[in-house]
């Protein structure tokens, strides 16, 4: 694929930032392409020049049209190629020929050619290569340079206000939606990727970056045509401390296939994506009402403090299901001091908890200063990165609580350098004066309050990703040069090996052997010492098939128990000292086509399967990571230790799985999948008992 090699590359500003624009295959019909195009660029202001170019007519929007792009005066910056998608490749190869600088492409170019031996698309990158011309599309909607005051669209926006957030969409209805669903929310630019011959998701958001205005990113992003420029645009919205909000599908199968079918892209693996976004702390959102609650949040101009959520509501009830969210979602609420706890209750009727949340609501005369007050009590705590105050902001109401609580956020985003928000309890507003004015104030408005909290986790989260960038030991070279030729020859690698070559790099194992009847097998035991377990070796995935028995204690246990395994599944078996009880844990390295290897850590065992505690990560990941994802799982309590039960050693277990990413990465990609389930880990530290490694092409 072609594409535009960094935003800063002089090549996309006359296609982001033309001067001089060829709409070819104008229009004058309304509804047209050819003709929303010339009526985008006219209600936007633009300045440069316009060349309808169409034998049709003499003129469009009230600029003079030309019969074909031969008569152009001049090269421009950019052609707009607005004809049905058989004419593609003749205006394209024509707008080239006339010197076009960049190219915008609107139909969509996923069909059969007239010829019928290739495809209008394969015509249009046939084009794009031999010329260098970058280009946007086909079966792009175009972009909106609000910044710049230049709309190049079929779906302009009606207000050009610049603002802070730059939104990347691989969706058309998302894209077109945005530039006027939402006064409350401004743009420096908008743009859809389309099918992304040449200039890409990564370009169009490393522009963004680019412009000053931007101060968040909203990213609708279904797969990533490019992987390596993607990981490059988020790592520069990183080092930039930009943040960047996306919401993915493709979480299901269902809505893989819905992709594929509709968009034409291949979904790629979800758990990758989780991973990148991780690495490059970029929020995730799961509904479009959160992503847009956390880019309304996120462009504000201040950032989190350190600690937790403030808040202060009207209802006693809301705050019950507010603490429920907060639960549900892991955001943690400011801890505010004994000395705000004395202000709130001095502040409050005698009966109403002083506490963070905080129901203002008791009945006092002039609500509006009782929630100022209660909300600077809040915001001035040390523990409080963020406020938020809560009521119904488009409600009508003649008792005054949209207009009061409004004055409170004010009032306090004036005395404090902290973020101070508004959010409504529900996204059921119909009243909309109090809640544009906040709008217009810098205030954010947040609708619901369950995607309020959540866009407060995001920023919360968003803050600390940026506070660590860099902290923490690197992840360890390994040399693996064995491992590497032994998964050059063609025999299995069974379990006992994959042990024993972890063991040569670094990783805890048990002392284990491999027998191929009774005999050897309690031979094996003795050298190992009792207590002992036998592991078929005739299967990979032992626990489906009864192939694991555990504590044998003694010869004849052992005895016994081959016997039983061998007449079942097969005679070979791998006997390996018992490890004391732990927490299961596993971890298991997986090279995704699109970014390379994935470490996924989570809850080990049979339990791998069925809780879905698992977390996602690039790798190699450093210790550091790691830890973080295993405080994220729900196994983590145990791992805390439960009922007088003594914690595990994090730091130790941490360590060992990074080394079993870097081992991973370190093998290449002759190494499809290492897969390391059981470790066990205790307050010792912790053992790998199981493992297995899949060539690829998928061979053991």
């Amino acid at each position: 694929m072609t594409r535009i090699d960094t935003l800063s590359d002089v090549r996309l500003r006359p296609l982001l930032e033309p001067a001089s624009i060829a709409v070819i295959g104008a229009s004058g019909r309304p509804g047209r392409p050819g003709h929303a195009v010339l009526a985008a660029l006219r209600a936007a202001g633009f300045a440069g020049a316009v060349h309808p170019v169409t034998p049709t007519y003499d003129a469009i929007e009230g600029w003079a049209c030309l019969p074909d792009a031969g008569e152009l005066p001049a090269a421009v910056d950019l052609a707009v190629i607005a004809g049905a998608a058989p004419r593609v490749p003749d205006q394209l190869a024509a707008a080239i020929a006339a010197g076009a600088r960049s190219a915008f492409v609107l139909a969509n170019a996923a069909i059969d050619d007239v010829s019928g031996d290739t495809t209008v698309l394969d015509r249009v990158r046939e084009l794009v290569a031999s010329s260098g011309v970058p280009l946007l599309g086909p079966n792009s909607l175009g972009f909106v340079n609000f910044a710049r005051g230049i709309a190049v669209t079929w779906t302009p926006a009606v207000d050009m206000t610049p603002g802070p957030v730059a939104l990347v969409a691989q969706s058309g209805s998302t894209y077109s939606y945005a530039n006027n669903l939402d006064p409350r929310i401004r743009f420096s630019f908008t743009a859809h990727a389309g099918q992304e011959v040449s200039v890409g998701v990564a370009d169009l958001i490393r522009y963004g970056l680019s412009l000053d205005e931007t101060r968040v990113v909203a990213l609708y992003l279904e797969t990533a045509a490019v992987p390596a420029a993607l990981k490059e645009a988020l790592a520069d919205a990183a080092e930039r401390e930009i943040p960047v909000v996306a919401i993915r599908p493709g979480r299901s199968e269902p809505s893989q296939r819905q992709i594929e079918s509709h968009a034409g892209r291949m979904a790629g693996s979800d758990a990758a994506f989780e991973a990148l976004f991780r690495a490059y702390g970029v929020a995730r959102t799961t509904t479009v009402d959160e992503w847009w609650a956390t880019v309304a949040l996120l462009a504000g101009p201040r950032r989190p403090a350190r600690g937790g959520v403030g808040a202060v509501m009207c209802s006693g009830g809301a705050r019950a299901l507010l603490l429920d969210d907060g639960s549900d979602l892991g955001v943690r609420f400011a801890d505010v001091s004994d000395g705000t706890r004395a202000r709130l209750a001095e502040l409050l009727t005698p009966g109403m908890p002083a506490e963070n949340p905080v129901d203002v609501w008791d009945g006092q005369a002039d609500l509006a200063c009782h929630a100022t007050d209660c909300l600077q009590a809040v915001a001035d705590d040390d523990d409080t990165a963020l406020a938020i105050a809560f009521t119904d902001f488009g409600a009508y109401d003649p008792a005054g609580f949209p207009d009061s609580f409004a004055a409170a956020c004010r009032t306090v985003a004036d005395a404090t350098t902290k973020p101070i928000a508004a959010a409504t309890y529900t996204s059921r507003q119909f009243h909309p004066d109090v809640m544009l004015a906040l709008a217009e104030r810098g205030i954010p408005l947040l609708d619901g309050m369950r995607n309020a909290v959540a866009a407060a986790g995001h920023a919360l989260a968003v803050r600390d990703f940026q506070a660590r960038r860099g902290d923490g030991p690197a992840v360890e070279p390994v040399q693996v040069q064995e491992l590497r030729a032994r998964l050059g020859e063609p025999a299995p690698i069974g379990e006992a090996e994959v042990l024993a070559v972890l063991a040569s790099l670094g990783i805890p194992v048990p002392p284990a052997t491999v027998a191929d009847d009774a005999h050897a097998a309690v031979a094996g035991a003795l050298r190992i010492g009792f207590p002992v377990v036998l592991k078929t070796a005739e299967a990979g995935h032992k626990s489906d098939v009864g192939g694991v028995v555990l504590g044998l204690a003694s010869e004849q246990a052992v005895r016994a128990a081959h016997a039983e395994l061998s007449a079942r599944i097969g005679p070979r078996v791998t006997v390996a000292a018992q490890v004391p009880a732990g927490v299961e844990v596993a971890a298991g390295v997986v090279r995704d086509p699109q970014f390379g290897p994935v470490l996924m850590v989570a809850a080990g065992g049979e339990l791998v399967e069925v809780l879905d505690d698992r977390r996602f990560l690039l790798a190699p990941a450093s210790p550091s990571e790691v830890a973080r994802a295993l405080r994220e799982l729900r196994l983590a309590r145990l791992l805390d230790g439960v009922r007088g039960r003594p914690a595990c050693d994090l730091a130790a277990l941490a360590s060992t799985i990074s080394r079993i990413s870097a081992i991973a990465v370190a093998a290449g990609e002759d190494l499809a999948e290492l897969d390391v389930n059981p470790i066990i880990a205790s307050p010792r530290g912790c053992v790998a008992v199981d493992a297995l490694i899949v060539r690829a092409g998928g061979a053991g």
